[in-house]
């Protein structure tokens, strides 16, 4: 037997007839021909993230700043490993005249 899945509008459909509380969760159910687990998922997450939906630019812009902070660290890191990688080098070819100096 194949699940179903479904789109986010649907879901916020139930949960917001869920959450109206005009109907009972079973008559939800046949209505939508969903499982009452479903519903009653769909509505405690409506709940609790529906503020986010009023904050949605301001998450955006926090995310995409967070985001450009850390590909900046980032960057900065892959530069640090480069210049070490290249005295390292440097260090082991001075290294390796000097050794062979002493012979």
């Amino acid at each position: 037997m194949k699940r179903k899945t479904h789109n986010s509008a649907f879901k916020f459909r139930v949960a917001m007839a869920a959450a109206k509380s005009d109907k009972t969760i079973s008559a939800i159910c046949q209505q939508f021909e969903v499982a009452p687990s479903l519903v009653h998922k769909w509505k405690k997450e409506l709940l609790e993230n529906g503020t986010d939906i009023f904050d949605g630019v301001k998450k955006a812009s926090k995310a995409k700043k967070s985001d450009q902070d850390k590909d900046k660290k980032i960057s900065k890191l892959y530069e640090k490993v480069g210049r070490l990688t290249v005295d390292r080098d440097f260090l082991k070819k001075k290294w390796e005249q000097y050794q062979e100096e002493d012979e």
